[in-house]
């Protein structure tokens, strides 16, 4: 008679692998969540942005501006703020407290200029109308050159961490082909070799630039 071997697993050799497996996923699954909420909190930085810029073609069409002044952006901030597919328009000041990735901390004013989106995402837009700017590649100095927009993705919820969930960007009032800039572009600031130094020491504008030149990896700052 020709005897067939079973080959399988003993119940204690079963228990032992299933320990393994549950030691591993409490091991790694806080990890993957942290990375899978990263990915979607940049994704969702994305969507907000493209929807502001949406938002700012439409008012350059409508008004068939040149430059920002003579639009809602600069005239009448909240009318702008309510094209954005908004839940409500701040009336009061709001402070908040941001840590930064060298651990300080800093302070950003959400005042009448700021609200809250359907999605839960804070934005806060400061029309600079009073500053001129000298700049380069551009022939003459410029007024009022500036929009100062700031986006906490995730609204009331922490971790209130600078280039994390606070991102800052600049929207340009003029155009300037040296620069391949032009009226209502939006993007953040290049400090040129200490970008990223001063992302770590709390600048928005810095931050912002980093994760849009590494293609919005969500590891951008180890790069």
């Amino acid at each position: 008679m020709i005897k067939i071997k079973k080959n399988g697993f003993t119940l204690s050799e079963m228990l032992i692998t299933l320990s393994v497996v549950g030691l591993l996923g409490v091991l790694i699954l806080p990890g993957l969540i942290k990375d899978t909420t990263s990915k979607a909190s940049i994704t969702l930085l994305q969507s907000t942005v493209s929807n502001i810029n949406d938002a700012v073609q439409n008012e350059i069409i409508r008004t068939r501006a040149t430059n920002l002044v003579n639009t809602y952006i600069f005239s009448d901030t909240e009318k702008f703020l309510k094209s954005l597919d908004t839940a409500e328009i701040f009336t009061t000041q709001k402070q908040k407290e941001y840590k930064t990735f060298n651990g300080s901390t800093k302070n950003i004013n959400f005042g009448k200029n700021s609200a809250i989106l359907k999605n839960g995402v804070y934005i806060s837009i400061w029309p600079d109308k009073s500053t001129t700017y000298t700049i380069t590649g551009v022939p003459n100095p410029i007024k009022n050159a500036m929009v100062s927009i700031y986006i906490d993705i995730n609204g009331d919820k922490e971790p209130n961490i600078v280039g994390v969930d606070l991102f800052k960007l600049e929207m340009y009032n003029y155009n300037s082909l040296e620069l391949g800039r032009h009226v209502g572009d939006i993007g953040g600031t290049s400090y040129s070799e200490n970008t990223k130094t001063l992302c770590e020491q709390g600048y928005p504008d810095a931050c912002y630039y980093l994760l849009e030149a590494s293609g919005f990896d969500h590891n951008y700052m180890k790069k």
